[in-house]
């Protein structure tokens, strides 16, 4: 919408109206439901999809009960491939719990391994063709490598890898 985003301009008192997105819910759990307080709650276990705005589920649930109903806590614990259990809290040894940036792009993105010359062109932002690969990448956003190095964060698609995002050699 013009690169403006859609909650700065509610807050102007725009009124937005966001076209609809495939979205997915493909898991809900009761955790707990406490129907006796003062504030009848559920404690729910949600799975959604990339886009889900989880928000808008308590709202349609309200809706449907006809009682109003909100969020009081969300607490995200995957995405992607990273999951809570894997996170450092903020009061713990940051140096200690740091992940080296080639261990956590293999764990974001598929790999792609690159020939020496390949690195040199990818660093130069040139075009690559598949000869600058060890084995010709999938269409797709891959991390590039060469000897263990992170290069590239780049797409291959009809025979062409470009460089998205550059790192520099020393990553």
């Amino acid at each position: 919408m013009d690169g403006v985003r859609a909650h700065e301009r509610v807050r102007r008192g725009e009124t937005v109206t966001l076209p609809p997105r495939p979205v997915s819910l493909l898991g809900l759990d009761v955790r707990g439901a406490d129907g006796d307080a003062p504030f009848p709650h559920l404690d729910l276990s949600v799975h959604v999809s990339k886009g889900y705005y989880v928000r808008s589920l308590a709202r349609d649930l309200g809706a449907a009960l006809g009682v109003p109903a909100h969020l009081s806590r969300l607490r995200r614990t995957s995405s992607g491939t990273l999951q809570l259990n894997g996170a450092s809290s903020l009061d713990a040894d940051l140096g200690a719990a740091l992940v080296p940036l080639p261990t956590a792009m293999r764990w974001l993105f598929r790999e792609a391994i690159l020939t020496p010359e390949g690195a040199v062109r990818a660093r130069q932002g040139k075009a690559l063709s598949a000869d600058d690969f060890a084995a010709v990448p999938s269409p797709g956003v891959h991390v590039w490598f060469v000897e263990g190095s992170v290069v590239a964060l780049g797409e291959f698609a009809e025979g062409v890898g470009r460089v998205c995002r550059g790192f520099p050699p020393t990553v």
